[in-house]
């Protein structure tokens, strides 16, 4: 019987000698495969760099940063295989711009999966929590400390904050009228500095602020009213030109002397509630709607030159801030702040202030590693059929060792 013992232990010596022989002879198809668990990838992927893997399972529950992504792809490159599953993780999308207005507000916009919810937040803590509905989903937000992350499932984009925008002035041209008076109430109520150039009688005209001609560096927007800017057409259209915003209202987008620029001209067709205006008509080919009444346009936008024009048909807005709502005059304050930060031009900014971004991490992990693998968790398990070399070596010594005790012990009995 112990002989019998004796012969078993030299066959499994023998057997585990050879697979060390083999696995020496063809290390590249006995690595074993490495799953990487929840919280176990930087270990997984130092095992991948010391030593040749065969492949890298890896059930994630969160998606990795920039750098462990980076890593992951270059350990794919030189040629181990790389299986991933997350059956937690979500896709979102974040960007943060900064507005061009003087509240110097920041625009954070997210996307994701339609219905789904994305937390929002900065270095400080939690900030809102936004419903993706469609496209996607925005705030604006006065002030933020740091990067911005969105969250939603495992998945966590990044965006840097973004430099504010250094904010002009803006031109107002108009006819004296209780249109133009609440136009520059409003824009100064929000932090613009307005200068005007108000006709009072045929001929005549009034100005607030200096009298500096309509360019770039003094002006981020000019505002056109009506058909007092009939004689300001070819300074307008060369401003716009030069990379300068415009926008044409009411009687002012009919001009002819606009015809250029103009992303569509007013009809005979009037519309109102809250504000009364004129429906646009003879929208160029490039023009984008920005506001209507079921089919009827009533603000488009289009680029002309360097520049952006928008037109609308609203020509009597100020009667919006006459409503007895309190929250009125704030709505048109902010609604005429909307249509001059859409066209305002400012100087290009310097970058986003610090960090690193990743505004998009699911979408950067499936192009360096593909899509998802549902069957990344047994990969580990058929990839490799031997044994690593650690335990063929364990084998061994066992086996050896314990066939030496046995004749020992024969001896001795």
């Amino acid at each position: 019987m112990r002989s019998r013992a004796e012969w078993l232990l030299r066959a499994v010596t023998l057997s585990a000698l050879m697979l060390l022989i083999w696995h020496a002879v063809n290390p590249a198809e006995l690595p074993p495969a490495v799953v990487a668990a929840r919280g176990g990838l930087d270990r997984a992927l130092l095992d991948a760099t010391r030593r040749p893997v065969a492949t890298l399972a890896l059930t994630l529950d969160s998606t990795p940063g920039a750098v462990q992504r980076d890593w992951l792809g270059a350990v794919r490159a030189v040629g181990t295989a790389v299986a991933w599953s997350g059956q937690g993780l979500r896709p979102v999308g974040i960007a943060a711009s900064p507005v061009a207005e003087p509240e110097q507000r920041i625009r954070v916009a997210v996307a994701g999966a339609d219905g789904s919810t994305v937390v929002l937040s900065d270095q400080l803590g939690f900030i809102d929590t936004l419903r993706v509905q469609g496209a996607g989903a925005s705030k604006l937000l006065r002030t933020a400390s740091g990067s911005l992350v969105a969250t939603a499932g495992g998945s966590r984009a990044v965006a840097t904050r973004p430099t504010h925008l250094q904010v002009r002035r803006v031109l107002v041209i108009a006819s004296a009228g209780w249109e133009s008076k609440f136009l520059i109430v409003a824009l100064e109520e929000a932090g613009w500095l307005v200068d005007a150039r108000i006709r009072v009688a045929p001929g005549v005209e009034t100005r607030q602020g200096g009298d500096f001609p309509l360019d770039t560096a003094r002006y981020s927007a000019v505002i056109a009213l009506d058909g007092a800017a009939a004689s300001h057409a070819t300074a307008i259209e060369r401003y716009v030109s030069s990379g300068g915003g415009a926008i044409l209202a009411g009687a002012a987008a009919r001009l002819p002397a606009f015809v250029r620029i103009t992303a569509g001209v007013g009809g005979s067709r009037r519309t109102g509630d809250p504000r009364d205006g004129i429906v646009l008509t003879g929208l160029k080919a490039d023009a984008v709607i920005l506001e209507s009444q079921g089919a009827a346009p009533l603000v488009a936008a289009r680029r002309s030159g360097s520049g952006r024009v928008v037109s609308s048909g609203y020509d009597e807005s100020w009667q919006w801030r006459m409503r007895r709502a309190a929250e009125a005059p704030a709505g048109h304050r902010a609604w005429w702040t909307a249509l001059v930060s859409a066209v305002a031009y400012v100087p290009a900014s310097t970058g986003d202030i610090g960090g690193a971004s990743d505004p998009a991490p699911l979408a950067a992990l499936t192009a360096v590693l593909g899509p998802p693998s549902e069957t990344a968790r047994n990969v580990a398990g058929g990839s490799s059929r031997i044994p690593p070399a650690w335990l063929i070596f364990g084998v061994l010594l066992a086996s050896l060792l314990g066939e030496v005790a046995s004749r020992r012990y024969r001896g001795l009995a």
